[in-house]
């Protein structure tokens, strides 16, 4: 029984939102902790700290001081290291900070990649005394495109393309200002389908829960995603491919009992590994997975950490399954670089077909320098995905947005 059990959540924002409605909807105590004071989780939670998810020491004086049943974050990187921490002070099963460590931190998930012969999308790390370097590299290498990435981000902050020499130094600052260790890397820009693989690990044994396709504008905003698709389709041989790439990521990581969530690109049916993580993802890809497989891997996270029996079983879910979804994005773009707006036909466009929901959880216009730099998304669905597309330019149309 998990009913009135004490969950210690870190991070109240919108990401984190749907995680703590699904555990106050399983009847569990939630404490949330952010150190926004104004955060969307506040209100929901039973119980609020206004403290940074980064700060160890007073979240295991809160974590005693509560007497939790178990530590959690959703859709965050930043926490992991300070769960683990605090699962090994009050003797809670989870993954080591090594393994976390491993996974998160690109120059040492490269290295393990390239030891194990794991397809990956290779790069060069640089510490911050080596810039130098890069630019050496770079204008030795003019006919390439190069990626820049910090070595331990996440949420695409710092991440940039560069096509050309253009500002480069404060672009290389730029990258190195979002790395705690001060390091990056360095990829050369290779071309294909970005792919989000969607996962479970329990007990040792692999379960994909969904595998959409990512949809970026290099023009726009490199790196982040302005749609997802569902399904990717997959020929039956590059889905045992992509199946055992990921397999194999879990052992050579030593990742169990956790949400995955990897990205790869996809060219002539060949995988390399991007990123990987060990958390549930943002961006609506809860939401994707949970209307595309009837799993929720939020109550998957959930109900592991408090050790409830068979989770995995538990976490299925009876509700509607859509065979094709698509999810557009909302950013500035959208609104004519006006500084608030509101939608004020939402009952017209909830009648359109192929309709599923819209979430709108900031009406202010957000700089798109990283993935929180997104309003929000619409959901529409259709009987194959031409037909998604083509209700999706529909409800676009007609959608009306005040400004001010």
């Amino acid at each position: 029984m998990i009913n009135k059990k004490k969950i210690l959540i870190l991070g109240g924002g919108h990401e984190q939102l749907p995680g703590i409605k699904t555990a106050k909807n399983l009847g569990v105590i939630t404490i949330v902790v952010d150190k926004n004071k104004d955060c969307l989780g506040k209100k929901h939670a039973n119980k609020f700290y206004n403290i940074s998810t980064n700060d160890f020491k007073n979240i295991y004086k809160i974590a005693k001081k509560e007497n939790i049943n178990a530590i959690v974050t959703f859709a965050s990187e930043l926490p992991l290291k300070i769960i683990s921490k605090v699962c090994k002070k009050m003797n809670f099963p989870n993954l080591e900070e090594k393994v976390i460590e491993n996974v998160i931190n690109k120059s040492k998930s490269k290295k393990l990649f390239l030891k194990n012969n794991i397809p990956h999308v290779k790069g060069h790390s640089f510490n911050f005394n080596e810039k130098k370097n890069i630019l050496s590299l770079l204008n030795n290498n003019k006919k390439n495109t190069y990626i820049i990435k910090p070595s331990n981000s996440y949420g695409q902050k710092g991440i940039s393309l560069i096509p050309n020499l253009d500002n480069i130094k404060d672009i290389i600052d730029n990258a190195y200002s979002f790395s705690t260790e001060k390091k990056v890397v360095l990829e050369k820009y290779e071309s294909g389908k970005e792919i989000n693989l969607v996962g479970i690990v329990y007990k040792g044994r692999v379960k994909i829960v969904s595998i959409s396709k990512r949809v970026t504008d290099h023009k726009l905003s490199f790196g982040i995603a302005f749609k997802h698709i569902s399904p990717f389709k997959l020929p039956k041989k590059n889905y045992l491919k992509i199946k055992k790439i990921t397999e194999k990521i879990v052992k050579v990581f030593r990742i169990d009992n956790t949400v995955i969530y990897f990205q790869f690109l996809y060219n002539s049916g060949s995988f390399k590994v991007i990123e990987i993580a060990t958390r549930s993802p943002g961006g609506f890809m809860y939401e994707l997975s949970k209307m595309t497989s009837n799993f929720d891997i939020l109550k998957f996270t959930i109900l592991n950490a408090l050790r409830s029996p068979m989770p995995m079983e538990s976490s299925k879910i009876i509700t509607k399954k859509y065979k094709n979804l698509v999810i557009k994005f909302f950013t500035k773009f959208d609104f004519n670089n006006y500084k608030r707006f509101k939608i004020i036909n939402l009952r017209a466009i909830q009648k359109m077909n192929g309709f599923i929901k819209l979430i709108i959880f900031s009406n202010k216009i957000i700089p798109l320098v990283s993935s929180s730099g997104r309003n929000g998304a619409l959901f529409v669905t259709g009987k194959n995905l031409k037909q998604c597309n083509i209700n999706l330019n529909r409800i676009l149309k007609k959608i009306k947005f005040s400004y001010s």
